[in-house]
């Protein structure tokens, strides 16, 4: 069963750590948490981090990896900037 209360944790921990960044929607993830709309926030933190080539600690992508598991966000491999930050977080 889908834990909310911890995937909003870890959401808001992601984006805390995104804040920083260039062109980071922080307005648009925060509106997508409130709403529910976690998988659209998880890819805009995603987006972020691609988009300034940053690479995350082991322990922060570890925190990305599973809450994108629970959301089940790994299933379709092709489709979004959580995928991509996948191939560049391994690669």
């Amino acid at each position: 069963m889908f834990d909310y209360k911890t995937a909003r944790t870890k959401l808001n921990t992601l984006h805390e750590l995104a804040l920083p960044l260039r062109g980071y929607f922080k307005a648009d993830v925060l509106q997508f948490i409130e709403v529910g709309e976690y998988g659209l926030a998880l890819d805009t933190i995603a987006g972020a981090f691609l988009d300034n080539k940053i690479r995350m600690s082991a322990d922060l992508f570890a925190t990305f990896e599973d809450l994108a598991s629970e959301m089940e966000l790994d299933r379709d491999p092709e489709y979004s900037a959580v995928a991509e930050l996948r191939k560049k977080q391994i690669a």
